[in-house]
């Protein structure tokens, strides 16, 4: 049992460090650049604090912005998104487009809003896109 989890800290330890060595020269885009504070200055001046934001990273968001968020995983489809943002009343979805996977599933996303009249684009940037879900029961 502990050499499984050893050896799995290991592995991805050796993944890191992998991706270090080849990406190296590229610098990581992080949430304190200008694209992520313009995003989270309109959020702080514009969202009242009752409405929370679904988000590929909640705990970021939270911390810039004193926001109530929820996780979305950028692996489920987009009805069950749509599902959670029912769920807990959420009437914003805030997307990035900094990681291959939140593009991929950005892609996903930005076809079915573009296409969906129960989206509205509230706001973007280069980077960030965020769209009211009008099915919320949230609805301003």
């Amino acid at each position: 049992m502990i050499f499984s989890f050893f050896l799995i800290l290991l592995v991805s330890n050796y993944i890191n460090v992998k991706n270090i060595i080849i990406d190296g020269d590229k610098y990581i885009v992080g949430p304190e650049n200008e694209k992520a504070s313009e995003v989270f200055q309109f959020i702080n001046n514009t969202i009242h604090d009752d409405y929370p934001i679904a988000f590929s990273k909640p705990s970021v968001l939270h911390y810039y912005t004193n926001k109530k968020s929820l996780y979305i995983n950028s692996q489920d489809e987009v009805k069950k998104i749509e599902n959670e943002l029912i769920k807990y009343e959420t009437p914003y979805i805030l997307l990035c487009s900094d990681s291959i996977q939140r593009s991929i599933f950005n892609i996903k996303m930005l076809d079915h809003t573009n296409n969906n009249h129960n989206y509205k684009k509230v706001w973007a940037n280069e980077q960030y896109i965020l769209y009211m879900y009008k099915n919320s029961s949230n609805n301003m």
